[in-house]
């Protein structure tokens, strides 16, 4: 046990495990070594052998770690962290409401938050979140999430308050800096003053931090400079930005990325055998590329007495895991109407069930290339956009595939690529070229309803339909992704139900549509429950 320890503090967890597995065998009936293997077990990615673990802990503690008098009662936060990596967002709710109703650490109430977010109760999460930062209030990673989350509750001016407090806190932390930027841009509240000029200056600051989706956002900057600046972006835009002035067509040009959270990867604590864990947090690659450092959080062991820190926040969570918990935040404020994140659902899409008969997509799942030559690969892309313009698709692949040789991670090549092979009817490639660019960028919404039509066109409809729905639950105003998903429901999926809550969506985003009069008839024609 004592080598497993040190093996996982090493940062060794699957010779961690090894050694943790001979503990089991020598000590059987000690909760302990089945809780380390857990541990083990979790950091190395095997979830189901952790959750084996951990399981054997709780037969062999029973009732007893519901106490949080007894150390065993870590388990439940273990079990916690190990059901949101395994995507069960209930069963993490409830394993880390009993923990935090007890223990009211910094790490209990943050990972709580995690748990709610991940059930869609961003106001909960946004409680907790609250309370996180007021036992660590230099926290850049939590102040960060809060103002996700504010922005996810329409709560612009908030968010905007917390990306900054997160940079006070951390200067460099890109990803705070960034979505400091987008909340300027995209989701300014309607009573900030000069909001693209501080958008300008937020960008400015962003790509000065060296980010690795610099392509994308200096098109953003140069576009903002050129509206606010003209004078200024006109001698600079050649040498800076060659590309600022050739890709104009919209379907080809890369789209703005949507707010972007930091991401957290899920580090399992480690107690010791008598003593509560200490909680490393550390930072990864975001969808957006950007590297952030690592952070280690300490938590104190638990006093004998529980005390209860009482923020100005409402009451600690009850033990027993809540329904949908009330939000007593204030009403949100009116944001701008190209607000992506402000509609986002709070009720979870539906799924989509595999069906007899209709075939589905085999998934390549493709990692995020390594980062290339981005300077002498964006010399070719523009090339390669200057044959797509002209429709000569067999020159502009030939370009993009010299591009993606030089630097795999141009998103924007994979993306041009696809939609070139989808021209083509080369759907196939296309398909991996999507999914290849949605590896990059998975809030792509071009990648995103490209890769959902390449499907349908393959007659991949359930994998099509879940495509679509992705897509709307982030991009819930973008009418031809209801379109498409109604069409998908109504006929190749017969789920009419379903089809006319998308058709009823397309006339309320756009009643004039040029189809809205044959809309309106199916509607009338099924109008049956």
């Amino acid at each position: 046990m004592f080598e497993g320890e040190s093996l996982l503090q090493a940062g060794k967890p699957k010779e961690a495990a090894f050694q943790f597995e001979q503990a089991t065998q020598h000590l059987p009936i000690e909760w302990r070594a089945w809780n380390f293997l857990g541990l083990a077990r979790h950091r190395a990615g095997n979830l189901e052998g952790a959750d084996q673990a951990y399981q054997k802990a709780v037969e062999l503690v029973g009732k007893r770690r519901y106490s949080s008098s007894h150390p065993s009662f870590v388990l439940e936060f273990n079990l916690g962290r190990l059901c949101l990596d395994r995507k069960r967002p209930v069963e993490a709710r409830n394993h880390l409401v009993t923990f935090a109703a007890q223990d009211q650490s910094f790490a209990a109430c943050y990972w709580l938050a995690e748990a709610y977010r991940a059930n869609g109760h961003a106001g909960a999460a946004a409680e907790m979140l609250a309370r996180a930062i007021t036992l660590r209030p230099d926290s850049a990673v939590t102040w960060n999430r809060l103002g996700v989350v504010q922005l996810k509750l329409g709560q612009a001016t908030n968010a905007i308050a917390s990306f900054v407090q997160a940079l006070k806190h951390k200067k460099e932390f890109a990803v705070a800096q960034r979505n400091l930027a987008v909340t300027y841009h995209h989701h300014a509240p309607a009573n900030l003053a000069n909001p693209e000029e501080l958008a300008l200056q937020a960008f400015k600051e962003y790509l000065a931090l060296e980010s690795t989706d610099a392509d994308a956002v200096q098109i953003i900057a140069d576009k903002l400079e050129a509206k606010l600046h003209p004078e200024r972006a006109a001698i600079e835009s050649a040498a800076a930005n060659p590309l600022a002035g050739a890709n104009t067509n919209a379907t080809l040009s890369p789209p703005l990325k949507p707010l972007v959270a930091s991401n957290l990867i899920v580090r399992i604590p480690l107690p010791g055998t008598n003593a509560s864990p200490a909680i490393v947090i550390r930072q990864t690659h975001p969808p957006s590329g950007v590297t952030t450092n690592t952070a280690t959080v300490p938590r104190p062991l638990p006093p004998e007495k529980t005390v209860v820190i009482s923020p100005a926040t409402p009451a600690t969570p009850p033990k027993k895991a809540p329904g949908l918990p009330a939000t007593t935040e204030k009403p949100p404020v009116k944001v701008a109407k190209a607000n992506p994140t402000a509609t986002l659902p709070q009720k979870v899409r539906p799924v989509v069930p595999e069906i007899p008969g209709i075939a589905l997509y085999q998934y390549n799942r493709p990692g995020r290339p390594q980062v290339g030559d981005n300077e002498k690969a964006r010399k070719i892309f523009e090339q390669a956009f200057h044959h797509h313009k002209l429709n000569q698709l067999d020159e502009a692949i030939v370009n993009y595939q010299k591009v993606l040789g030089l630097d795999p991670s141009f998103q924007q090549a994979h993306l041009n690529s696809a939609i070139a092979y989808q021209a083509k009817g080369q759907i196939k490639k296309a398909l991996t070229s999507y999914e290849l660019a949605l590896a990059i960028n998975p809030l792509s919404r071009e990648s995103r309803y490209g890769f959902a039509q390449s499907l349908h066109r393959s007659k991949f409809y359930v994998d099509a339909a879940r495509e679509f729905e992705k897509l709307i639950e982030v991009y819930d105003t973008y009418l031809p992704g209801h379109l498409e998903l109604a069409i998908i429901y109504a006929g190749k999926l017969e789920m009419p139900g379903r089809a006319k809550v998308h058709y009823r969506r397309v006339l309320e985003l756009n009643p004039q549509h040029p189809e809205a009069a044959v809309i309106r008839e199916w509607l009338l024609v099924n109008n049956r429950p």
